[in-house]
């Protein structure tokens, strides 16, 4: 689905805030809902977790691992005296392997 946004993603830009604050609430919000965090930088973090819906399980899952990861990434960038933040949302098919496949 494309949004109309300049990146064509889900994103908000929230005043006032410093990417390290948008970024500890984001971790406080994501541990609450069950992901964990498996690549942090400085200007992206991601979270992922198993899917619990079995459809998509049979249809993302392969023989070498069944259950595939919903996968959400936030971009941070500092606008000004704000934070722009930027999702992205993939399902991810051999999760923490050499051969990882993401689905949008």
């Amino acid at each position: 689905m494309q949004h109309h946004t300049p990146s064509g993603k889900v994103e908000a830009t929230i005043s006032g805030a410093s990417p390290d604050d948008v970024k500890a609430a984001l971790i406080n919000e994501m541990l609450n809902r069950g992901y964990s965090i498996t690549n942090d930088t400085s200007y992206m973090i991601s979270f992922d977790r198993p899917v619990d819906n079995v459809f998509a399980a049979a249809l993302l899952g392969s023989n070498y691992d069944s259950t595939p990861n919903a996968r959400i990434s936030y971009m941070l960038a500092k606008v000004g005296d704000a934070t722009r933040v930027v999702a992205d949302l993939a399902m991810i098919t051999n999760p923490g392997s050499l051969f990882e496949r993401r689905t949008q």
